[in-house]
């Protein structure tokens, strides 16, 4: 495993949102250059929040990054970079943010490397439940 590695990088932002609109929130000097320690502090944040989010269900980093990931990571890293996010920015990063509970509560499954059995408990603890026997069954309560 690498010791440092990023769900999505600036390649995956241009070709998702366009250089220009990188530009506009990563040019924080104002060269009219994209600031690479900017965008590659969002990638690493969004990549450590969701690592936040799946690391207690599945074997990190993921591998392969699928498109689902990917997505997660891009809208992340795009809130990230905004000194003050669009209403569909913050909405796009709710619902990022809302699809990685789910896979950490198993309601969502990816499909990567070192996935557990969806039948184990995350805990790996059993609950067993014991109580008293039924009053009530079809038998006591035939004609009824």
């Amino acid at each position: 495993m690498p010791d440092s590695y990023a769900y999505c990088a600036a390649t995956d932002l241009t070709n998702r949102y366009g250089a220009l609109a990188l530009l506009q929130v990563s040019d924080r000097d104002g060269d009219g250059v994209a600031d690479a320690g900017v965008v590659d502090a969002a990638c690493t944040d969004a990549t450590e929040l969701m690592d936040g989010y799946l690391g207690k269900r599945y074997t990190l980093p993921l591998s392969p990054v699928t498109g689902i990931v990917l997505g997660w990571a891009c809208a992340i890293a795009w809130y990230k970079l905004f000194l003050s996010p669009p209403d569909n920015v913050v909405a796009a990063y709710k619902d990022a943010l809302a699809q990685l509970a789910d896979a950490r509560d198993g309601k969502l499954i990816l499909q990567c490397d070192g996935v557990p059995d969806a039948a184990t408990p995350v805990s790996g603890d059993v609950v067993a439940v014991a109580g008293a026997p039924r009053v009530f069954d079809y038998r006591s309560l035939r004609g009824f």
